[in-house]
This record gives C-alpha cells, sequence and structure tokens, in this order.
C-alpha cells in the first residue's frame, strides 16, 4: 500500500524518496519476517520498533502532503 501510495505522490509533485521509503519499508518486513522464522528475538524486536516508527513517519508525510499545484490555487 505504501508503494500505490509513493507512486501517487511522485505522479503529483516529482519527488522521487517516498518511493525509495516505500522499497526500505518492504526490505525490513521481509528481514522483520526472516527474523521471527528464525526465533531471533532481540533484532526481531528492535527491527520491529524501527519498523512501526517509519511507518508513522511515512504515513505522517503522506496524510499531510500537498502537492504543488493545490498550494498554488490555494495561496498557501
Amino acid at each position: 500500500m505504501c508503494l500505490v501510495a509513493s507512486l501517487l505522490l511522485r505522479r503529483d509533485e516529482g519527488t522521487s524518496w517516498p518511493l525509495w521509503f516505500a522499497v526500505a519499508l518492504l526490505v525490513v518486513v521481509v528481514l522483520q519476517i526472516v527474523l521471527g522464522k528464525q526465533r531471533v528475538v532481540g533484532a526481531h524486536l528492535y527491527l520491529g520498533v524501527l519498523y512501526l516508527c517509519a511507518v508513522t513517519t511515512y504515513c505522517s508525510y503522506a496524510w499531510r502532503h500537498r502537492p504543488a499545484s493545490d498550494r498554488v490555487t490555494t495561496g498557501r
């Protein structure tokens, strides 16, 4: 879902960092699955907390993002 949102943001604004951030989140999810299956609990929990913080940051940006075309029409 983050990849879809980042593609939409890239289409509106042209910035590419949300796309790479979403790809990194996907990589972390795969790593989380591997660590969980291998029962590496310490690293799994630590990476899980970092992942939740990163997703919260990404969602906050995506929620508040306003394309340049919208800023021009509203004058902000």
